[in-house]
C-alpha cells in the first residue's frame, strides 16, 4: 500500500576510512608493471611512479555514506561503489527493526562515488572478480580490508542514530 511521505527531510553525510587489506611494495609493483596482462602491468606502473614521486599509497580509501529521512516513514541508505546485495539485505533484516523502527528502508549505490566494487565479507572470502579482481580495472593498489562491511554498517548505524526521531 502506498503511503504518503511528508515533505520534511533529513540528510546525514560522512566519509569514512575504508582499509585495504595489504599495500603492494615498491618491488612487487615494480614486477607487476612487466606483466603480460596490459591493465596489471599499467596499474602498477601509475602506483610506482606515485611512490617514486614521492607520495606514499593511502592505506585507506575516503568512503561516502549518506542517509536521508524521508518524513516519518522512510529511511533511504545511500552508499559510494558498487555495492553487492548483501548490503540491502543485511540493512533489511539484520537491523531493520532496532536501527530502522519498522520504516521502509531503501538502498542505493553508485551514489557520490564509484571507486570500485565493495563486497561484503562472503564476496571478499569467494574472491573473484567482485571480490578483488576487479580493483585493478580502478586502478586501485589492493582489495579491501575483511572488515569493509563491518565498518560500513557501523557508519549507517551511526548515522541513523544521530537524525532527529521527528
Amino acid at each position: 500500500n502506498l503511503q504518503p511521505v511528508t515533505s520534511q527531510a533529513t540528510a546525514t553525510y560522512a566519509e569514512i576510512p575504508l582499509a585495504y587489506d595489504q599495500l603492494p611494495t615498491l618491488e612487487q609493483l615494480k614486477q607487476d608493471a612487466t606483466s603480460s596482462n596490459i591493465y596489471v602491468a599499467a596499474r602498477a606502473g601509475a602506483l610506482a611512479r606515485q611512490i617514486e614521486s614521492g607520495t606514499p599509497l593511502s592505506p585507506t580509501y575516503p568512503y561516502p555514506v549518506q542517509m536521508w529521512k524521508l518524513g516519518q516513514n522512510v529511511k533511504w541508505v545511500i552508499l559510494g561503489g558498487e555495492v553487492v546485495v548483501d548490503y540491502a539485505l543485511r540493512l533489511k533484516t539484520e537491523l531493520g527493526d532496532e536501527v530502522f523502527e519498522n520504516q521502509n528502508v531503501w538502498v542505493t549505490a553508485y551514489s557520490n562515488d564509484v571507486m570500485a566494487y565493495i563486497p561484503s565479507r562472503r564476496v571478499l572470502g569467494e574472491g573473484g572478480y567482485e571480490g578483488g579482481g576487479a580493483m585493478v580495472y580502478y586502478g586501485l593498489p589492493s582489495v579491501w580490508a575483511p572488515n569493509v562491511e563491518d565498518l560500513i554498517l557501523a557508519e549507517v548505524t551511526r548515522q541513523v542514530r544521530q537524525q532527529p526521531t521527528k
